[in-house]
């Protein structure tokens, strides 16, 4: 079998190209969409809503220059809100959701997100990016939605975005904050917001569940139930090297440092993936 026809899993199904922008040149990354339920209506909330006004985001810190940078661009903040300069990132960070919404919270809050981000690198880079449609609409959460949650992600995986303002599950759990499980807040509704993800599954399969149910198990006697709406919904994935699926892989690792220097989304379009995988791959710089 040919290198090309491994790819065939991503020939003639509809996807999505989100390109990138370093302010001189661009990357476009082309995205396979699944066909399950609520993937489908993640593309049907695409096609109404992709030419409202884009909002997007990247956590692409991975250097101390952009540590730095990201670090001023919170002083600076935390002084123009009057927020005490001695509160550590977890306490800052309660401080800010429980904040009344405004330009310069909401701001605030998703720099706290891009730095914890970069706080968790350590041997392999793990970033992030998020895209929006202002204005967008949504669709009702309906109960076969649930079954396509997932708490395990890996390198490559598009995901809906929550659409809620608080934390969910996972973030809770991560964080060890039993005393937030009764503010919990799920997500209600299939939008068309999309969750890049840019870092590698764990060793094991199964590890974030696993300590989800271990975390949950010792802090309520509540059941766990699909409504809880556990991890997010993986709507597509990246067109890339088959072999990039793998826990290890330093070609991926050396591309992701590549593409944390393209830190702005500029464009998302609706595109129909043919027998031209390689050729996407290679304007993504992957080959």
């Amino acid at each position: 079998m040919s290198t090309q026809n491994q790819y065939s899993i991503y020939w003639n199904k509809p996807g999505i190209t989100v390109t990138y922008s370093n302010g001189q040149n661009t990357l476009p990354l082309t995205y396979v969409l699944y066909d399950h339920p609520p993937a489908c209506k993640f593309l049907q909330l695409l096609k109404e809503n992709i030419d409202k006004p884009l909002v997007q985001e990247t956590s692409f810190v991975l250097d101390t220059q952009d540590e730095e940078t990201l670090i001023a661009q919170m002083a600076e903040l935390i002084e123009r809100l009057g927020i005490d300069k001695t509160l550590s990132l977890n306490q800052l960070h309660e401080l800010v959701e429980q904040a009344e919404p405004n330009d310069d919270y909401d701001k605030l809050n998703r720099l706290i997100h891009v730095y914890e981000q970069y706080l968790s690198n350590r041997d392999v880079p793990r970033i992030n990016s998020f895209f929006r449609f202002d204005g967008a609409s949504t669709l009702p959460l309906e109960n076969e939605d649930l079954l396509f949650f997932r708490m395990d992600r890996g390198f490559g995986d598009l995901c809906m975005g929550y659409n809620t303002l608080g934390k969910h599950w996972l973030e809770i759990a991560g964080r060890d904050e039993s005393d937030k499980i009764d503010n919990v807040v799920t997500q209600q509704h299939i939008n068309c917001e999309g969750y890049m993800l840019y870092r590698p599954a764990y060793e094991t399969p199964f590890t974030v569940a696993k300590h989800f149910v271990e975390w949950y198990k010792k802090n309520t006697d509540k059941p766990i139930t699909l409504d809880m709406a556990l991890g997010y919904i993986v709507v597509g994935k990246l067109v890339m090297p088959l072999d990039w699926n793998n826990v290890h892989n330093q070609e991926r690792d050396e591309w992701t440092y590549f593409l944390s220097n393209y830190k702005n989304i500029i464009d998302v379009k609706i595109v129909d993936i043919k027998d031209n995988t390689e050729e996407l791959m290679q304007q993504a710089n992957m080959l």
